[in-house]
């Protein structure tokens, strides 16, 4: 469950939006946002991602949640010097540096554990359907909103989140009924109106025809867990999850092939 930051009622937009940023002066990183994180009428804060860094500018009175704990600068105004403007802290828990301001906005630049082509920032203004994360503590950079997670792993709310990807991000549009087979382990995020579902891709490998009969004649009770296992020793590669649009999916290109392993219920639903 991802905290509150905003607990009061928020106008609801209808959809969410990704964006990518290019390079930023010095001007840009000296401005300061204008609005404030707390009221009826929320001002988001906005994330720049840089080479190895991130630019996060904060309004005032928000906070900010994230994998990130080594602030490089920050900006403020030279009437805020000696009055308390920023705040950090850490959540053991979930391994999150938490950032807050007070009366007063803040620009703070952060170094990022991931290269610039390896995030993607997304915006979110839906509270009925969101995007899909499935391992969203391990994959996002930092977040900051009126945010919520369920145990499926699909975010809703209003706020904004950087994606930290294995390897560069590439997002795929998908056309009404379009379908396409991807890697499980490839699938950083997609969008709630996408289907996913595991499948299983015709395999060379079958259980040899004297094993089958030992099996029969031996051990014919333990023979369900053994076939069980022998599709995990030689088919695992072959389960692939079958994407349908329409939507939005948003693949890592460096990832490592039978590192999220299957269970008998993944292996049962993709034999169907």
């Amino acid at each position: 469950m991802i905290p509150r930051v905003f607990g009061r009622s928020i106008r609801r937009l209808p959809t969410y939006r990704c964006y990518s940023c290019g390079g930023v002066s010095i001007s840009d990183f000296s401005t300061r946002k204008k609005g404030t994180g707390s009221g009826p009428f929320v001002e988001l804060p906005e994330f720049t991602p840089l080479q190895d860094s991130i630019l996060i500018k904060i309004p005032s009175s928000c906070t900010v949640y994230g994998r990130l704990d080594k602030i490089s600068a920050i900006t403020s105004d030279i009437r805020d010097h000696g009055k308390p403007f920023l705040a950090q802290d850490i959540d053991s828990s979930k391994g999150l540096s938490i950032v807050t301001t007070g009366e007063h906005p803040a620009n703070v630049l952060m170094a990022s554990h991931t290269p610039l082509s390896n995030i993607v920032v997304l915006k979110l203004d839906n509270y009925k359907h969101g995007i899909y994360i499935p391992n969203f503590y391990e994959e996002s950079l930092c977040f900051s909103g009126d945010l919520h997670i369920d145990d499926n792993g699909e975010l809703k709310g209003l706020g904004i989140v950087a994606l930290a990807g294995q390897g560069p991000i590439y997002q795929m549009i998908l056309k009404p009924g379009e379908k396409n087979l991807v890697a499980r382990e490839s699938i950083l995020a997609y969008d709630s109106k996408v289907k996913c579902q595991l499948t299983k891709l015709s395999s060379s490998f079958n259980i040899p025809q004297s094993v089958h009969e030992w099996f029969v004649k031996n051990a014919s009770k333990f023979y369900d867990n053994a076939k069980v296992q022998w599709s995990r020793l030689f088919n695992s590669h072959k389960i692939y999850c079958e994407l349908q649009g329409p939507g939005s999916v948003f693949l890592q290109t460096n990832f490592v092939p039978g590192s999220k392993p299957f269970t008998k219920s993944d292996l049962f639903k993709a034999s169907q």
